[in-house]
């Protein structure tokens, strides 16, 4: 993680052109940005940036360095991206249990292409004429369509 950082510190003090606008950038303290960039230098063991007190530049090692860092940073930036794309998507297992007539109507054009926003591993679709109430404990919802209502009658209303 410490690489990452540091990488990441020289890339923006180099594209500020100080270390005072890196750590405005990066909103961090300049001490930790120059500490940041001091030890990657020493742990590269070259300098990869000429410092005056008026001015900043890249040494050659420091430029090849740049172009790296750019490209090693903009790649975990699209990883990033890639992953949270779908970050509010619901995937796992859909289980359906439905009446035969909903299940030809409704649901089987879908099973080509799935649902919007729920990219299931594996379907499995049961659809029947009877009544189904139980729900395994493990299902997080149970819902049952039916054509009519159902009453039910209370203990003491029979």
């Amino acid at each position: 993680m410490d690489r990452f950082h540091q990488m990441e510190a020289f890339v923006a003090v180099v594209d500020a052109g100080s270390f005072v606008g890196a750590a405005d950038a990066l909103d961090v303290s300049k001490t930790a940005v120059s500490r940041l960039v001091g030890d990657l230098e020493a742990r590269l063991g070259v300098r990869l940036l000429h410092r005056t007190t008026r001015k900043l530049s890249l040494t050659r090692e420091g430029e090849i360095f740049t172009e790296r860092c750019r490209m090693l940073l903009s790649e975990v930036g699209e990883a990033e991206a890639e992953i949270t794309a779908h970050a509010d998507e619901a995937i796992g297992q859909l289980r359906i249990n439905v009446p035969m007539s909903f299940g030809l109507i409704h649901l089987a054009p879908l099973w080509p292409s799935g649902s919007p926003g729920f990219r299931a591993r594996r379907w499995s679709v049961a659809s029947s004429q009877r009544r189904a109430w139980s729900c395994a404990h493990r299902r997080r919802t149970c819902e049952r369509m039916a054509h009519r209502p159902i009453h039910r009658t209370s203990p003491g209303t029979q």
